[in-house]
């Protein structure tokens, strides 16, 4: 058997740009262990890695010239059962089943506009797994219906960047999965530049974003789920609790285990960080002050009986009026606390 040509998204690029001209016959891989189409519809091919890498900016610039040009172009249609997700998954466990079934009935109605991108399963003639689209496959699998794909030939690599490079622009995408992304193109050893440039961020953000992923394990990660309303101050909140304690994880994944844990990502979060607080604020310490959008607008400090609060620059005097106004009201719902705490016990 001849050795396999290794394959780059640019090349997907130029031989497509190649395949596309009118006095051109369309080109077709030459690797005897990918199946074809069950259609005859073109074909986008990977080609031979150019001699020089090109950069990001190219690539994307190159990405969105293959975009126009598949508008002229047919895609498959395939059967679901035999498409399979992405090796390297982008999503985390979905809890979106309002949105999910949205989803459903557009394309129950309208059909599916948008094709899904697969490539040929490596190692399982006559299947294909998924770079982009798992929803809308989701969606076909439970209509019972075909679902429209362009099929392209990429390798592993190939196949994260290009996942990357889609992932740019889209903005479901929660906090949390773009950085389990991101650790995941590193354990594929997808050079820091090629993340960097696919997700849009710079150092900064990447190495934050590593901090959260090796702090906190996959396994809670996915537990936790998603989270779309939690942005990054809090998921560095979260590791920084636990890497101060690393311990600490056995007794948040206990309490998320419980049969009264959150069905909503965004509570199971916020009943994590409850957990770490909980003991925290047993002892002297400080946190942050956050606004539902991730707006840090002060610290708290708790030592015995006393709690201090510093409030940001910016924040400081309306919320020392605010502050200063809602105590009174702050101090009945306390007492009526207290009571409804007494008769339960009583």
């Amino acid at each position: 058997m001849s050795k396999k040509s290794s394959r780059s998204i640019v090349g997907s690029f130029n031989l497509l740009s190649e395949s596309l001209r009118p006095d051109k016959e369309p080109v077709e891989p030459n690797n005897p262990s990918f199946s074809p189409a069950p259609h005859h519809t073109p074909r986008m091919p990977a080609g031979v890695v150019a001699a020089t890498e090109r950069s990001i900016s190219q690539l994307r610039e190159e990405r969105d010239q293959l975009r126009a040009r598949l508008s002229n172009m047919a895609p498959d249609e395939l059967d679901p059962a035999i498409l399979e997700p992405s090796p390297i998954p982008d999503r985390l466990p979905d809890d979106d089943q309002e949105g999910f079934n949205a989803l459903v009935d557009s394309i129950s109605a309208e059909g599916q506009k948008l094709p899904i991108q697969v490539r040929p399963h490596p190692s399982k003639p006559g299947r294909y797994q998924i770079v982009y689209g798992h929803r809308r496959w989701r969606a076909a699998q439970h209509l019972g219906v075909k679902v429209r794909a362009f099929v392209v030939d990429l390798d592993d690599r190939e196949l994260i960047i290009t996942q990357g490079l889609e992932n740019e622009s889209r903005q479901d995408l929660s906090w949390i999965e773009r950085a389990s992304f991101a650790r995941k193109m590193e354990d594929g050893r997808i050079d820091p530049r090629d993340i960097k440039g696919a997700l849009s961020i710079d150092d900064a953000e990447l190495s934050k974003m590593r901090m959260v992923t090796r702090v906190i394990s996959r396994d809670l990660i996915e537990t936790i789920g998603r989270a779309p309303k939690i942005g990054r101050p809090r998921w560095l909140n979260l590791a920084k609790a636990l890497e101060s304690d690393p311990s600490r994880e056995a007794d948040v994944r206990q309490t998320l285990s419980g049969d009264k844990a959150p069905t909503s990502s965004n509570e199971r979060f916020s009943l994590a960080m409850a957990t770490l607080q909980a003991e925290h604020l047993k002892s002297s310490d400080e946190i942050d002050l956050l606004t539902s959008k991730d707006v840090r607008i002060g610290t708290a400090s708790f030592s015995g009986s006393s709690v201090t609060i510093r409030f940001s620059k910016d924040h400081a005097a309306p919320l020392r009026e605010f502050i200063r106004s809602a105590l009174p009201e702050l101090a009945d719902a306390y007492e009526r606390q207290v009571a409804s705490n007494r008769s339960k016990k009583g």
